[in-house]
C-alpha cells in the first residue's frame, strides 16, 4: 500500500530548499518559502513548546508509568495567620459550601447576604466545578478575585486532567495526537485502547477522556488553571482554631490506642519524658525536628510551613503545634485522597461511602468533646523542661507517671466506630478527659447528609446542584456585624416567599462556632442559605 504523503515539509524538504536557494537564485523565493514553512511548523509543534520526546513512540512501561498529576502545592496546607487576618481586617468571613458550577446561585447568595469584597473575607470549601451548568463562570469569578479556598475532589480531577494535557503537549506530536483523539467516538477510543495495550495507552485507568472534567480542564484559561492548581488541601487558622477542608479529617489514628504517644491529642507537645528521666524533664527540645519525626508526629514537609512554632514560647504556641500535628501526625490525614473524598470511617479506614461505617464528623466530635485543656504542669514541663516534684498517689506513695499521663490511661468510654462490621477491630477506648483543646472543622462534600451542623464540625454542602440550597457560614468576632442578616431573614420570612416544601427563599440560622479565643472573646456565626433551581444534576 502506498504511504499517505504529508503536506507538512520534512527536514529533507528544508535541506533541499536551502541548497536550491544557494545554487539557483531564480528559484530562491520559492525555496525560502519552503524553508520558512518548515521552521514555522518546527517552532509551533516542537521546539517552541519544549518537546522533548516523540509522543507516538513513548513507552510508559519503560518510563514505569505516568508522572504524578496531583499537583499539590508544598505540603497541601496553607496557614492563615493572625497577621494575615489583621492585614485583611475583615468585618465578616463568608464561607461558601460546594458551588458545583451553580454560578447563578453563588452570585445570588453573595448578593443576598450583602457580601462586599472590600470588607468581607470570602472562602470556599472546594468543588467549584462540575455537575452544574456554569463551571467556567465560577472559575472566572473566583480566579479574578483570587478568592481563598481549598480544592475539592472534582476540582482535583480537573487539575489532574490539566496536568495530563500539558504533559501530552510537552512531547513532539502531542498536540496533533490530542486533536485526533478528540475527534474519535467512544467506540473508536475503546478500540484504540485495546490495540495499544497497557504499555502504550497514554490515559490513566479510570479516567474518562472527553468527559466533563476533561472539557473543563481543556477550556480553562491559563490564570484559571493557575488558580485552581494552587488551591491547598487544608487551610488552618490557628488564632481561631479552625480547619477548612473539602471532605474531612480524623482526630486520631484509629489503628492504634488513643493513649499512645503517637496520637497528637494524647499529650501536650513536648511534655513526654523518657522513662529513665526521674526529674520528669521533657523528652527532648520541643522544637527539634528529629524529636517530632522520631515520635512519628510529623514529616519534614509539615515542619517547614509558615506559622510552625519550632520554639514555642507559651501555651498558645503549644496549642497551635498540637493542631498542626493533627494534620501531620495522623497518617490518614496526610493522604490527599482521604482529605478530598472521605465521608465515613469503616473498619478503621476512611471511605468515600456515606452509607457504610460511621460518619467521620461523629468520630471527630466524639473525640474532640473530651478535650479538657492543657494541664499547667504539663505546659510548664513542655516549655522549660524543668523537673517536677515527685508524683504521689492517694496513699502518699510515689507514682510512676504524672497525673496528666494517667488521665489518658483510664478506662474511659468504649466507642464502636462501625456498628455494621466486626466490633473486635472497630472499637476504641476514649479517655474521659484528654490534654488538648478543641478545634473546629468547616467542610463540604457530603451533600447526601445535607447541612450537617455539630458542635465541633460544620458541613456546608446542602445540595444546591441537586435543586436544594446553597449555604454559607458567615462569622465575625463581633455579634453586631451579623444582626443585619437576622433582620434580612425576618424580612424575607414576612414576605412569604417559599418553595413547595414551605422552605423560605432565604433563611438564616444562628450557630455556635469554635472555642473561646485567646483574648476571651468568641466567634459569632450564622448559616445563611438560598434556594437553588433544579438543573437535573
Amino acid at each position: 500500500m502506498r504511504r499517505r504523503t504529508s503536506s507538512i515539509p520534512s527536514l529533507a524538504d528544508a535541506q533541499h530548499a536551502f541548497q536550491t536557494a544557494r545554487q539557483q537564485p531564480a528559484r530562491r523565493l520559492a525555496a525560502y518559502t519552503v524553508l520558512a514553512t518548515f521552521l514555522g511548523v518546527f517552532l509551533i509543534l516542537g521546539f517552541g513548546s519544549g518537546y522533548t520526546k516523540d509522543w507516538q513512540s513513548l513507552d510508559l512501561g519503560r518510563l514505569q508509568g505516568f508522572p504524578n498529576f496531583e499537583h499539590i502545592p508544598g505540603n497541601g496546607i496553607r496557614t492563615l495567620t493572625a497577621d494575615d487576618i489583621k492585614s485583611a481586617n475583615p468585618k465578616r468571613f463568608v464561607v461558601v459550601g460546594d458551588i458545583h458550577g451553580m454560578h447563578g446561585s453563588f452570585k445570588k447568595l453573595l448578593s443576598t447576604v450583602k457580601y462586599s469584597e472590600h470588607s468581607d473575607y470570602l472562602i470556599h470549601v472546594g468543588d467549584l466545578v462540575a455537575k452544574g451548568p456554569h463551571s467556567d463562570h465560577v472559575l472566572s469569578t473566583v480566579s479574578h478575585a483570587n478568592v481563598t479556598g481549598v480544592r475539592g475532589n472534582h476540582d482535583q480531577k480537573v487539575i489532574e486532567w490539566r496536568q495530563w494535557i500539558e504533559w501530552v503537549q510537552s512531547h513532539h506530536g502531542g498536540r496533533a495526537w490530542l486533536r485526533d483523539m478528540e475527534s474519535k467516538t467512544d467506540s473508536e477510543l475503546e478500540d484504540m485502547k485495546k490495540k495499544a495495550g497497557k504499555r502504550k495507552w497514554k490515559i490513566p485507568d479510570g479516567w474518562e477522556f472527553g468527559g466533563e472534567h476533561y472539557l473543563i480542564a481543556r477550556n480553562m484559561k491559563s490564570h484559571e488553571a493557575d488558580y485552581i492548581s494552587n488551591l491547598p488541601l487544608v487551610i488552618h487558622v490557628p488564632s481561631y482554631h479552625l480547619f477548612f477542608v473539602h471532605a474531612g479529617l480524623l482526630p486520631l489514628n484509629p489503628t492504634i490506642p488513643l493513649n499512645s504517644k503517637h496520637q497528637p491529642l494524647s499529650h501536650v507537645p513536648g511534655s513526654l519524658r523518657q522513662k529513665s528521666d526521674h526529674q520528669h524533664r521533657a523528652a527532648r527540645q520541643v522544637g527539634s525536628i528529629d524529636n517530632l519525626e522520631d515520635r512519628g508526629l510529623a514529616g519534614s514537609d509539615h515542619l517547614s510551613r509558615k506559622g510552625h512554632h519550632r520554639d514555642p514560647k507559651n501555651a498558645r504556641d503549644l496549642r497551635t503545634l498540637q493542631e498542626e500535628m493533627i494534620l501531620s501526625g495522623i497518617p490518614q490525614n496526610t493522604i490527599p485522597f482521604n482529605v478530598l473524598n472521605m465521608r465515613s470511617l469503616q473498619r478503621n479506614e476512611p471511605v468515600k461511602s456515606s452509607k457504610k461505617g460511621r460518619p467521620w464528623s461523629e468520630v471527630w466530635n466524639t473525640v474532640v468533646k473530651k478535650c479538657d485543656g492543657f494541664p499547667d504542669d504539663a505546659v510548664r514541663l513542655a516549655l522549660s523542661g524543668e523537673g517536677l516534684p515527685p508524683v504521689k498517689d492517694k496513699d502518699g506513695k510515689e507514682r510512676d507517671m504524672p497525673w496528666w499521663e494517667a488521665m489518658v490511661r483510664d478506662d474511659g468510654e468504649v466507642i464502636d466506630w462501625d456498628d455494621e462490621d466486626d466490633p473486635a477491630i472497630n472499637w476504641s477506648r476514649i479517655p474521659k478527659r484528654l490534654p488538648c483543646n478543641p478545634t473546629t472543622i468547616i467542610y463540604g462534600h457530603a451533600a447526601g447528609r445535607g447541612l450537617d451542623i455539630k458542635r465541633w464540625s460544620l458541613g456546608l454542602d446542602s445540595g444546591c446542584v441537586y435543586g436544594r440550597r446553597m449555604s454559607a457560614l458567615i462569622f465575625s468576632e463581633k455579634e453586631d456585624e451579623l444582626t443585619a442578616l437576622d433582620e434580612l431573614a425576618a424580612h424575607h420570612a414576612r414576605s412569604g416567599a417559599s418553595d413547595e416544601d414551605g422552605e423560605p427563599e432565604f433563611k438564616v440560622e444562628k450557630v455556635k462556632l469554635g472555642d473561646v479565643l485567646e483574648d476571651g472573646g468568641r466567634l459569632h456565626g450564622r448559616i445563611a442559605s438560598v434556594r437553588c433551581p433544579d438543573v437535573g444534576a
